[in-house]
């Protein structure tokens, strides 16, 4: 199960023993992980070096991380799987654009479902 430990994204055999951290070798912090439905990849969020908020997907191992969003501001996080693994639903937290947005995996254009709400988004 992934979880976030400081800044961090850890995984664990479920009897809690062999932990081990997949993103401890980036110099900046991951959170809000979750596994994909087929459990290869995990989505999460990752704050850059100019403080901007985008999503990622990286294999279930730490490997092949790529860039999910892309947005110029603070705002990308909280995401989850569509049942069928194919999107992601997120929240954009800034301004004018606040709302939830779906996004193709591996990459594509987030577009948005709701706007002016703030929280949690989930299938």
């Amino acid at each position: 199960m992934p979880t976030t430990r400081g800044s961090e994204i850890w995984v664990m055999d479920t009897s809690g023993l062999n932990r081990r951290s997949l993103t401890g070798w980036q110099s900046r912090p991951a959170f809000d992980p979750a596994w994909s439905p087929d459990g290869s990849q995990i989505v999460f969020a990752s704050i850059d070096t100019l403080g901007i908020t985008n999503l990622y997907v990286m294999g279930a191992d730490g490997s092949n991380w790529q860039r999910l969003s892309t947005t110029d501001r603070p705002a990308d996080r909280i995401p989850d799987w569509s049942p069928d693994g194919a999107q992601v639903v997120f929240q954009r937290d800034f301004s004018d654009s606040v709302g939830v947005y779906v996004v193709s995996v591996p990459s594509g254009t987030p577009r948005r479902l709701a706007g002016g709400i703030s929280g949690h988004a989930s299938w």
